[in-house]
């Protein structure tokens, strides 16, 4: 969640509200940061989750945080997704189960 807030902040310049959501869904937690900045077009996008693509040229970044967080995020089995329109701002999405895979609901104890 930092590295998206972050790259929101970095990245969206012109914006004057980033916001930071937490919502439960069915069995999955969703966090969002969103912005009203100046948006990516769709090639942008595309390259937000390679390797060594920064989104901007000549920009400080090593193209790299975006690539670790959606692997962090998978391994703890979420995903990461973007939605942006230019002139409107960007959203960076990620989920995650609400429970590890196979965890167990602790047990209630019987009041006698």
């Amino acid at each position: 969640m930092t590295n998206l807030i972050n790259n929101a902040v970095a990245h969206a310049a012109n914006a004057s509200l980033i916001t930071v959501r937490i919502v439960n869904a069915d069995d999955q937690v969703l966090i969002s940061v969103s912005d009203d900045g100046d948006g990516m077009p769709e090639a942008q996008r595309k390259e937000l989750f390679t390797r060594f693509s920064s989104g901007r040229p000549l920009q400080d970044g090593t193209g790299l945080g975006l690539v670790i967080t959606r692997q962090i995020v998978q391994m703890h089995g979420g995903d990461v997704f973007v939605d942006s329109t230019p002139g409107r701002g960007t959203t960076m999405l990620f989920s995650l189960p609400e429970r590890a895979p196979g965890m167990a609901l602790p047990r209630v104890a019987a009041a006698s």
